[in-house]
């Protein structure tokens, strides 16, 4: 089920451009893609922007891999420009959709991640996955958009701790409320996760698919909403821009909520 691994690079993404109103719809194409890019593809992985599954519009973010390429591997990826603090998240959603042509397991589908920092000396670090599976959704209904609000859900975190020989840091079935508590718990294998807590900066946002993933997958997603202080913005993937939509010119031209506060 595991669908993640941990990379940093995209937090360098160029910052600039203007700002969207609260509650505001951006359009996020090919060729103004708002500091979106496609990143760690691996085997056949693919993620862009097409026309193939339309929700909002004419087009959505598609995902696919072969069963060929067990190691295939996918993320559409994006810095919070904002910096925002985890404890200020208001709103956080996406629809999701999966063709039944896939043969990956039922229960698959594009995860959600949020890189975060909780400012420590060590063990800053961590992902915090929501996926449907661990949300009650054991079997995705195949065919057709779900709509999923993640900001109830359980998220498990994907981390590698510093001291310890590097040791990965798997936890699950926790909900945000109990990562911003800022205690810790320990995983089936002894290992300890790394603090979230109050204080911790949203550095970006994923949207993913496979690493370690048995099967083909084609499916998208779409309407990726998230929200700090309760101004939220909402990413429509469209293959070219809709008439009178917001379209935000510039690669990471979008600064979504206020920034982080001391």
């Amino acid at each position: 089920m595991r669908s993640n691994s941990f990379s940093l690079g995209f937090v360098v993404l160029s910052i600039g451009g203007g700002i969207a109103a609260s509650g505001a719809t951006v359009v996020v194409t090919p060729s103004n893609p708002l500091g979106w890019s496609a990143q760690n593809l691996r085997g056949d992985g693919s993620a862009s922007i097409t026309n193939t599954y339309a929700n909002n519009g004419t087009g959505s973010l598609q995902f696919s891999g072969s069963s060929d390429s067990p190691s295939y591997k996918a993320d559409f990826v994006r810095a919070n420009i904002g910096l925002n603090l985890l404890s200020t998240m208001t709103s956080l959603s996406i629809d999701l959709y999966r063709n039944s042509s896939s043969s990956a397991a039922g229960h698959l589908a594009p995860a959600v991640r949020l890189l975060v920092d909780n400012g420590q000396a060590t063990d800053r670090y961590s992902y915090l996955i929501w996926e449907p599976v661990y949300n009650g959704v054991n079997t995705v209904t195949p065919n057709q958009w779900n709509t999923h609000n993640l900001m109830g859900g359980n998220f498990w975190q994907r981390a590698f701790k510093t001291i310890g020989g590097g040791q990965t840091v798997e936890i699950y079935n926790r909900s945000l409320s109990d990562w911003l508590s800022g205690d810790t718990v320990v995983d089936g294998g002894g290992v300890t996760s790394n603090v979230v807590g109050p204080n911790a900066v949203v550095l970006g946002y994923e949207i993913g698919i496979g690493s370690g993933w048995t099967g083909s997958f084609d499916g998208a997603a779409d309407m990726f909403k998230i929200g700090f202080d309760g101004d939220d913005t909402t990413f429509n993937f469209e293959p070219i821009p809709a008439p009178g939509a917001l379209a935000l010119l510039g690669v990471g031209g979008l600064v979504a909520g206020r920034r982080r506060r001391n």
